[in-house]
């Protein structure tokens, strides 16, 4: 008697897997299913809640009117430059501009994983499984930032752009890269000052140029300069300075800051917004300013060490270097949202690598690393809302990208100690 048929599915896949070219086909198909499907859901979300991009655009559509931007509306934090590139979405409908926002970022989608895999590809074959790995990894933050309509897609293909572009030799437009997304949100300047440690004086006159452009030159296409001027200041008082000073930055659990953190769970429950959280310790907020601000010079200075030396001259050890940058960054930034983490792809793609080397692997950095990748899942709805929320309560989210930060430190320690040149055996002594 025949056995049953076999099921169709198994057969597919495995004719897939022998074409390669069948298999991209399929990919682009179900890449463009989602597209569709979540542009769908993005129009829907403007016409009945508010993401980001809804917000901003009102802010945009008032720029130059006085100078009272900052004051009218302390939820914007950005510089105005920003909204003269998104002025442009003020003159169509809403739905229009959500299909256009939505776009752009499905491009910036593939460039930054194109970025991040073609970089560490030039240390060697970057397997179907480790990119299949660095999308699982990253579908959280990047779903969070479509769903959102926020701005992190835009600064993560900038810095993972940047990281390209340095290591094929065009070290200017790098540097014009990193200074967007460094005048965008004050924290990616993290990468001009590795720039700067490691003596890239080209990439630098980019950051430069990048800055004049972003601040200087794109605001005079709605903005005189002396009311240009008048709001850069005003938003140097209202979002640099304010935090560097106080710290009061909005606490609740979604914010995965060091501040924001310590902020709810060391003395200073009425920043969470009426959120439920755990008073572990009761500061001063003097007291709880100086240990936040010795953290912030611990942390920077932990990463400085971690990547002291010369440039590298293998792309998996720049890569790991020049992915290290984020989670610090996600740490000492004020805001840091799930969108935020996006900037994460080219540390993630770094270490599953170098994963990809075994047996030639430092086993600290895949324990680090594998025990970070756990934590992405476990603090989701998998261990149920209520639980996601407590974990986010608790920082363990930025704990996840800080233990992958460990594991690109045992990747460098490794490497530092592989091409130590060997010791130098005592002379005799004359005679």
């Amino acid at each position: 008697m025949p056995g049953p048929a076999p099921s169709p599915a198994p057969r597919l896949m495995h004719k897939l897997a022998e074409n390669p070219r069948a298999l991209r086909a399929a990919l682009i198909v179900l890449f463009a299913l989602f597209c569709i499907g979540d542009t769908a859901k993005f129009i829907r979300s403007m016409n009945r809640k508010k993401p980001t991009l809804k917000r901003w655009m009102p802010y945009a559509a008032e720029l130059g009117a006085d100078d009272r931007l900052y004051e009218r509306h302390p939820d914007y934090l950005y510089p105005p430059f920003f909204l003269v590139l998104i002025r442009p979405f003020t003159l169509v409908p809403p739905p229009v501009a959500a299909v256009v926002w939505q776009l752009l970022k499905y491009a910036c989608l593939v460039a930054l994983f194109a970025a991040a895999w073609s970089l560490v590809a030039r240390a060697g074959p970057f397997p179907p499984w480790a990119k299949a790995a660095s999308v699982a990894v990253c579908a959280r933050y990047v779903l969070s930032d479509l769903s959102h309509g926020n701005v992190n897609l835009y600064l993560a293909v900038c810095i993972a752009g940047a990281a390209w572009l340095l290591w094929n030799s065009r070290p200017f437009s790098a540097g014009v890269l990193v200074a967007l997304a460094a005048c965008v949100k004050v924290t990616p300047g993290l990468w001009a000052a590795y720039l700067l440690y490691k003596r890239q004086w080209r990439a630098l006159l980019g950051v430069l140029c990048g800055t004049i452009i972003a601040l200087e030159v794109i605001p005079l296409a709605a903005l005189s300069p002396g009311m240009n001027h008048a709001l850069l200041g005003h938003w140097y008082q209202h979002v640099v300075n304010s935090f560097l000073r106080d710290a009061d930055v909005e606490s609740m659990g979604m914010n995965q800051s060091v501040v924001a953190i310590t902020n709810r769970l060391l003395g200073r429950p009425e920043l969470t917004g009426g959120e439920p959280t755990i008073t572990l310790a009761e500061l001063s907020p003097a007291a709880l300013r100086r240990l936040q601000r010795a953290v912030a010079v611990a942390i920077l200075a932990a990463y400085f060490w971690a990547v002291r030396g010369s440039m590298p001259r293998d792309p998996l050890i720049f890569a790991a270097e020049w992915g290290l940058a984020a989670p610090v960054t996600l740490a000492l930034s004020g805001y840091t949202w799930t969108g935020h983490f996006c900037l994460m792809v080219v540390a993630v793609c770094a270490l599953l690598a170098h994963f990809a080397r075994w047996p030639d692997i430092s086993r600290a950095a895949l324990r680090l690393g594998l025990a970070g990748f756990a934590l992405v899942f476990l603090t989701t709805d998998l261990i149920t809302p209520t639980g996601r929320e407590w974990a986010s309560i608790f920082g363990l989210p930025l704990v996840s990208a800080l233990l992958m930060a460990a594991a690109l430190v045992a990747l460098l320690r490794r490497h530092r100690e592989k091409t130590r040149p060997p010791a130098q055996p005592p002379r005799p002594l004359a005679g």
